[in-house]
């Protein structure tokens, strides 16, 4: 039949058709326009980042789980690297058990921490250069195998040597199991943020930190990435010495679990955090994997937990004045050739335990 003989008549022809099945494209493309400018548009944008970062995890908790129970798995963990011990040794990161009748440290240093860094270029030219220094040969067999050709991509435009001051914000807990029961009183987890200043311009370099705290020996492990990036947890046993590698491993899943539950719970009840404070461009991809050590100081085991007891749940109880909280640590970037010692530190806790607690949990 002719088409032009439907249009007469007021049959639908081809022409007709296709006018009206872009109504429904337009509609969609009008929708989409939208929800991506305006408020909602923001809460549906992160409800997805939700929903991703929910799928992210489920994943990596079905990868960890059969690593753990030796079933096949895309995932494994290595073994710490060899060539990082000599390293921390130098640097007297590696603590040791203290007699619990004369010294102790910290069991718990959620508080803020801040401090000196000192910048030191560990990639192999740079050491060729830097060969009198105690760390050259330790830090020269670290970076073999590194591509120094693909390390000024992910440098970024921070200026790393003027990065001379350091401040932490901690939290800490004790790992538990899904029913609230403690997994493990030997090591704690750690996470909170790991900010380089620049002293010239006074700009700050914001890391997340994940990390594990032996207590007993008061050392520190941990994964510290732009924020811009996420921070695989699994990795972590993958730092500790090998001796610790197992104990913890099993802390990793109960940790995963409780924070999937925690997305759905939020998920589900609709609360969905729309702050795009983090839309700007990272000022580098470095990640760095940190280390650091408690100072320990001559008061009995006994005295710090009463101490700490009291900070954490206070009673109006006499106790000994609290230690300088201090730590010297390491922030080591192999895959930047980048490395930052840290000393002159002092912490601050009391105040700053509920107050980070509000800030980062």
């Amino acid at each position: 039949m002719d088409p032009a003989r439907d249009e007469e008549a007021g049959l639908p022809g081809d022409r007709v058709a296709s006018q009206r099945s872009s109504i429904p494209s337009f509609l969609f493309i009008s929708f989409m326009l939208f929800m991506l400018t305006n408020h909602n548009g923001d809460e549906f944008l992160a409800r997805h980042q939700y929903q991703d970062a929910l799928r992210s995890l489920t994943y990596q908790r079905s990868n960890y789980t059969a690593w753990m129970n030796g079933t096949s798995s895309e995932f494994s963990v290595p073994d710490q690297d060899p060539a990082l011990r000599p390293i921390l040794d130098i640097f007297n990161i590696q603590g040791s058990v203290l007699d619990p009748y004369k010294a102790s440290y910290y069991s718990n240093i959620t508080g803020f921490i801040h401090g000196s860094s000192n910048f030191h270029n560990i990639t192999s030219t740079a050491l060729l250069d830097n060969i009198t220094v105690p760390w050259s040969s330790a830090t020269q067999t670290y970076m073999t195998g590194i591509n120094e050709t693909e390390i000024g991509d992910r440098l970024g435009a921070w200026n790393w040597t003027a990065s001379e001051k350091v401040a932490l914000s901690v939290v800490e807990k004790l790992p538990r199991h899904m029913n609230g029961s403690t997994l493990s009183d030997t090591i704690a987890l750690v996470h909170g943020r790991i900010e380089l200043t620049d002293t010239n311009t006074n700009e700050d370099f914001r890391l997340e930190f994940e990390g594990v705290h032996f207590i007993k020996n008061g050392s520190i492990y941990g994964i510290a990435e732009p924020t811009s990036h996420h921070i695989d947890i699994r990795l972590l046993p993958s730092l500790v010495p090998v001796s610790a590698k197992n104990e913890t491993a099993q802390l990793i899943e109960p940790e995963l679990s409780a924070r999937i539950t925690k997305l759905k719970n939020l998920i589900d009840a609709g609360i969905i955090d729309q702050d795009s404070s983090n839309d700007e461009p990272p000022k580098s991809a470095c990640p760095f994997s940190f280390f650091a050590q408690i100072e320990a100081f001559d008061v009995p085991e006994r005295l710090m937990q009463e101490l700490e007891e009291e900070i954490q749940k206070p009673t109006g109880i006499s106790t000994i004045d609290p230690p300088k909280l201090a730590i010297t640590g390491l922030l080591l970037s192999k895959e930047c050739g980048i490395m930052f010692d840290i000393n002159k530190t002092e912490g601050l806790r009391y105040v700053a335990v509920f107050l980070l607690r509000y800030m980062l949990t």
